[in-house]
């Protein structure tokens, strides 16, 4: 790998050069332009900078060949890998192997999806939902142009692109179409696609298409409509409770009936079987069911999972979280809001002050994909610790967030996740989970075991002895393989309304990428194995850079005794307040951290400035800035710096807004000023900064801000971090920290 992390190195350094300093170039040329409006004069260099771009893709993409012909070698890597083809991907899947024989990793990336939405307007006509993954198993390829390959079964996908909304179109419907009803047929769009290296943002383009899950279900009569007589539905076995199980035709979800368990309060279990349509070994698929009770048992459960000789099904874990009010409010309410993995962001009605576990169970449950949450609750009022089970969440879920508008007292609410969930191959429901407001949709994804047994079945069961007379009802069950597309697999379920051609459904994807990994995803339409902490560093296809610093070094370390990637080359303090308490400069945590301490602030004479001097005047720097509290603080890079009064900076404030600040002879002058979006605590925010001749432009926080009349220290050489603390006690973590003289 380290041959190919310096080919890697190299086409990232030119990645730069492609999507911002060509772009950064482009802006010095045409603000002289722009100001005086005389753009005509100059109306092909659009086009001649959009050619520059072209060309370094193109270097991109030669140097990229090299790395085929590095793997090509057959005596330095066919003959280790054991597989003798100029074929690239064959090759790559016996560097997969090899890789997890040796126990090699690369630096893993991480895939966020975000919640399915319908839009307010239009309003969908169908009401049902997609259902997303970013498990992969063995048999299906994540990714157009891509390969299936065994050894991804049971991994999380590392596929996606950096970010995009994915967007579902129903384009053939059961009226005007030729689709059946619960078999509607869907487009599946990314965002646009660019060659590979192109500079523009990443998209996965249209996609295979989706057909809802009842079209191609694996299971017969999953939908309960055909039954032998009243009390046996056609396809499916009764191995236990008989007299237990019976047609519903007025409770039903879609069609005309439903199935029906009823408790007698004596009888242990009812349960059905189906031996479902060929299911392929070591791949994922989908059990969607709705789900509803005629009130809530005393004893009973549901259980719907997979059986057969030598599996047992991996068993799951509900998230538990609890919502503490304490400080004895006197009045006032609370709403707590929730983001699922469909239905977008969800609030609450009003909870009282001193709610009890039932009145915040009902908030809860009104909100889609709750209809199961459990509250206990300890404590006396109004000070109550809810406990919250969220049963039929499938895996860990988010942490919910509270908005305290309570009255009185000291009052607070805190909200804390005591139990991580862990996503099983089952719906699990206790009696105290069933649903009772309506139908609710349950689901559970399955990746097969290497071998279906020859007596697999989907077994339906409502055992430990159902309450008398309680019924539980269970329609528009499926058993579908989904559909992979950008990384994502996904699954459309039918809704209580028909889907119709137009009705759209969206979620985002975003992948925090490492360099190994980026490349072989995007060159080789592959996952390499990795890991948190791999064994094969990033470090190794780091662009070169005059300088380069994780700061890794042992938690105290003073800035200035940390030494970097250039021999024994130590940060210099060209300036640290000492005003009132000695401000520190340490490593912690494998960061570099300014704390304040006591010191007063934001003056030229009181900024914090550390740096090198790069011997030149021009300058690129990146590095990630986060803030444990939002106090008016600014920090990111220092320019020119030639003394405490002679410098700029182009920073993030805690505000949000990224800025230009020149320092002449100890007066500010506010050159350029862009507001992004609202900062979070403790979240890195990336900083690129480019300094050239008159031009200093910024890009962070989603937005970018350009001086073109750059005047102060013009010759100045000395570059690095700057941070103007906005109160006494300011702290600001600095990470990633690369710079090159221009």
């Amino acid at each position: 790998m380290y041959r190919l992390g310096r080919l890697l190195a190299r086409s990232n350094r030119y990645a730069d050069l492609e999507g911002f300093l060509i772009p950064s170039d482009l802006n010095i040329i045409i603000s002289p332009y722009q100001s005086a409006n005389m753009m005509g004069q100059i109306s092909g260099v659009f086009n001649t900078y959009t050619s520059f771009q072209s060309q370094v893709q193109a270097w991109r993409q030669n140097l990229a060949s090299f790395v085929d012909l590095t793997l090509q070698d057959p005596v330095t890597v066919g003959e280790i890998i054991n597989v003798q083809s100029t074929d690239a991907q064959t090759i790559v899947a016996g560097l997969i192997e090899q890789a997890l024989a040796d126990s090699q990793t690369v630096q893993r990336s991480t895939v966020t999806l975000g919640s399915v939405t319908a839009p307010t307007t239009p309003a969908n006509k169908g009401t049902g939902w997609i259902l997303t993954t970013k498990i992969l198993d063995g048999t299906s390829a994540p990714v157009q142009d891509g390969q299936a390959n065994i050894n991804y079964r049971g991994l999380s996908s590392e596929m996606a692109v950096p970010g995009e909304t994915m967007l579902f179109q129903v384009v053939s419907d059961s009226e005007s179409g030729s689709a059946s009803e619960g078999g509607e047929s869907w487009t599946w769009y990314g965002a646009l696609p660019y060659t590979v290296f192109d500079w523009h943002q990443e998209g996965s383009g249209i996609g295979p298409g989706l057909t809802t899950a009842d079209g191609i279900s694996l299971v017969q009569d999953g939908n309960f409509e055909n039954w032998t007589n009243s009390t046996t539905p056609s396809n499916w076995t009764i191995a236990a409770g008989s007299a237990l199980v019976g047609q519903e035709t007025s409770t039903v979800f879609r069609g005309s009936s439903a199935l029906k368990i009823t408790g007698d309060g004596a009888t242990a279990a009812a349960t059905l079987t189906q031996v479902p349509s060929t299911m392929i070994n070591r791949t994922r698929y989908c059990v969607p069911v709705q789900v509803q009770a005629s009130s809530v048992p005393a004893a009973g459960r549901l259980l719907i999972q997979f059986t057969g000789t030598g599996y047992s099904a991996a068993s799951l874990t509900d998230t538990v979280q609890t919502v503490t009010v304490s400080g004895t409010p006197t009045g006032g309410y609370y709403t707590l809001s929730w983001t699922g993995p469909y239905g977008g962001a969800q609030t609450t009605a009003h909870i009282a002050y001193n709610a009890n576990a039932a009145a915040v169970q009902s908030a809860l449950r009104a909100l889609i994909g709750l209809e199961s949450v459990v509250v206990s609750q300890s404590g006396s009022t109004p000070n109550f610790t809810n406990t919250i089970t969220f049963y039929g969440v499938v895996g860990d879920t988010a942490l919910l967030t509270v908005t305290d508008a309570t009255t009185g007292g000291s009052h607070a609410i805190a909200v804390a996740k005591t139990v991580t969930g862990v996503e099983g191959e089952q719906i699990k429901l206790p009696a105290t989970a069933m649903p009772t407001g309506g139908w609710a949709l349950r689901y559970f994804w399955i990746n097969t075991p290497d071998i279906v047994p020859s007596d697999w079945a989907l077994s339906i069961s409502v055992d430990s002895t159902l309450s008398n007379t309680v019924k539980v009802y269970l329609d528009s069950l499926q058993v579908v393989q989904p559909t992979y597309h950008g990384g994502v697999g996904a699954v459309a379920t039918p809704g209580a309304t028909r889907w119709l051609n137009g009705d759209r459904l969206t979620f985002t994807v975003a992948n925090a990428e490492g360099i190994f990994q980026q490349f072989f995803r995007q060159y080789y339409r592959a996952q390499m194995p990795s890991a948190a902490s791999p064994t094969i560093s990033d470090t190794l296809a780091v662009p070169p850079s005059f300088i380069v610093d994780t700061f890794t070094d042992t938690n105290g370390v003073d800035i200035t005794a940390h030494t970097i990637n250039y021999g024994s080359l130590s940060w210099q303090a060209f300036h640290s307040p000492t005003t009132g308490a000695t401000a520190l400069h340490t490593i912690q945590t494998n960061a570099f951290q300014y704390d304040q301490n006591g010191a007063s602030n934001e003056s030229p004479s009181n900024a914090a400035e550390f740096g090198f001097d790069f011997m030149s005047p021009d300058v690129f720097e990146k590095v990630d800035v986060s803030f444990p509290s939002l106090d008016g603080t600014y920090a990111g890079a220092l320019i020119r710096y030639q003394d405490t009064s002679n410098f700029t900076h182009a920073t993030l404030t805690t505000a949000g807004v990224v800025q230009i600040v020149e320092w002449i002879y100890g007066v500010a002058y506010s050159r350029a000023s862009t507001a992004g979006s609202g900062l979070s605590i403790n979240t890195n925010y990336p900083l690129r900064v480019y300094v050239r001749g008159n031009t200093i432009t910024i890009y962070g926080n989603g937005v970018t801000a350009t001086w073109a009349n750059a005047t102060a220290a013009p010759y100045a050489t000395k570059h690095g971090l700057i941070v103007g603390a906005g109160a006494t006690s300011s702290v600001v973590n600095f990470d990633n920290f690369d710079a090159a003289a221009l």
